[in-house]
């Protein structure tokens, strides 16, 4: 109940008691564990999982539990190790062979290929897990370069999701943040917010290099990241109420004055500073938060903002093709995905009329072409000495808990510049609806 409510240190409470008085408790041990890891503890989360693993070596959910904490600790070896244990205890549990394919590099003759073949055969009647053998699937494909049956993949596994997007909600509330954060209304509170230049606000659509970027900034000992926390989305809420309008139309009425936003703002550095209570910049990756960015200059008008950006048909595609759920169902259809794109793009052109550049925009494709100028970029926004050759190329320590953990520790290579290039046939819904929204691509080609 308490992790389903977000009340974490509850949660954690109640799991130690269970354990206290059951200590070989799995589902005690596997909840504990992975409320260790959202809270950031990842060592923690590690030594409870392969505690769990001793005492039921074959039990396929552990072994992926285990992988994943590893995985986002970048002990990609070990992870790896656990999920092919996984998958050779139980040929179809599905979670096992998804979660190695993310991980994995798939080439002719791998030996794994033919399980992973068979898999989506197995759980045909299984529709959760049939749409994770088919993300597999389209990982494999795509490695080993048969673009046409990835692609088949990635698509059959989002026909097997039911997509709730509702667009127009959506247009509708950016829409009136838009006629919320005016000119006028910022210049009337240029004198509120926190003066600290400690938060550093990493924002964007996902897939479009923010791990990369968060991953630069934090090689230096003085960055630390601290995730993807909800405090700014919290804060609004407590700030503002939205008020129903006719035809599904947004009013957002103000709640309080200009002198409460520096407390919300100390609010806010309270609550992250008892993370990394030393750092001189705290990153805040939720990606979301570009659609407040008005609110988050009001709270913190020195904060660095770095709006993470990369080729939008290659930001598309890569969304399309990763398993996101809760909260990403604009993914699992290429038009509803060009749609949330356009709707994206036009308030990330709002802010950028109002900021300039107060926002640094970060591209994937300059840190792939120039790391060395992208990087002194960078550091240069956020007003911090670049660290060493060294600190920049030696492997990360830091924990990544995101689907990204593995390709922001890679080196940096070209071959995910223009990606989309070998599906292109397969993409007209996705040009069609861009087109329709009057976002213009044509620098993408």
């Amino acid at each position: 109940m308490h992790r389903a409510k977000y009340e974490y240190g509850q949660a954690v409470h109640f799991c130690a008691e269970a354990l206290r008085l059951d200590p070989q408790h799995l589902g005690a041990m596997s909840l504990y564990g992975r409320l260790k890891a959202i809270l950031g503890h990842h060592q923690e989360a590690r030594e409870i999982f392969s505690a769990a693993v001793k005492l039921a070596p074959e039990n396929a959910a552990l072994l992926v539990e285990l992988a994943s904490i590893l995985r986002g600790m970048g002990d990609f070896d070990a992870a790896r190790d656990n999920l092919k244990k996984a998958v050779a205890v139980d040929k179809t549990f599905a979670p096992a062979f998804y979660t190695l394919a993310g991980i994995h590099r798939f080439e002719p003759g791998d030996p794994l290929i033919d399980d992973y073949v068979r898999l989506k055969k197995k759980v045909y009647g299984n529709p959760a897990w049939r749409c994770l053998a088919c993300f597999s699937l389209g990982k494999l494909y795509d490695d080993l370069g048969e673009w046409d049956l990835a692609f088949e993949n990635y698509a059959e596994a989002n026909q097997r999701r039911p997509a709730q997007y509702d667009y127009v909600h959506k247009k509708n509330l950016l829409e009136a943040i838009k006629q919320m954060f005016t000119p006028e209304m910022m210049r009337s509170r240029d004198q509120t917010g926190h003066p600290s230049q400690k938060p550093v606000f990493i924002v964007g659509m996902l897939r479009s290099g923010s791990s990369l970027v968060e991953e630069m900034l934090s090689r230096s000992e003085d960055i630390d990241g601290l995730g993807e926390p909800q405090d700014i989305e919290d804060l609004f809420a407590a700030a503002y109420q939205h008020v129903p309008g006719e035809n599904n139309k947004f009013s957002i009425k103000q709640m309080i004055d200009s002198a409460q936003f520096e407390s919300f703002g100390e609010t806010y550095l309270e609550r992250l500073q008892k993370i990394a209570p030393d750092a001189k910049r705290l990153i805040d990756k939720n990606l979301f938060n570009h659609t407040l960015l008005g609110f988050v200059r009001l709270l913190f008008p020195n904060a660095a903002i770095i709006h993470s950006m990369r080729d939008p048909i290659d930001t598309c595609l890569s969304c399309y093709f990763q398993n996101f759920t809760e909260g990403h169902d604009y993914s699992f259809d290429l038009g509803d995905m060009a749609r949330h794109y356009a709707a994206y793009s036009d308030i990330m052109e709002h802010w950028n009329a109002l900021f300039g550049a107060e926002i640094f925009d970060a591209s994937y494709e300059r840190m792939i072409g120039d790391k060395d100028a992208a990087i002194a970029g960078l550091f240069a926004h956020v007003k911090m000495p670049a660290p060493g050759e060294e600190a920049l190329t030696t492997p990360a320590t830091r924990a990544i808990p995101t689907a990204s953990a593995w390709q922001a520790r890679q080196p940096l290579y070209s071959t995910s510049v223009k990606r989309w290039k070998h599906y292109e046939k397969h993409l007209g819904p996705l040009f069609k609806a861009l087109e329709d929204e009057g976002f213009d691509y044509s620098g993408a080609k």
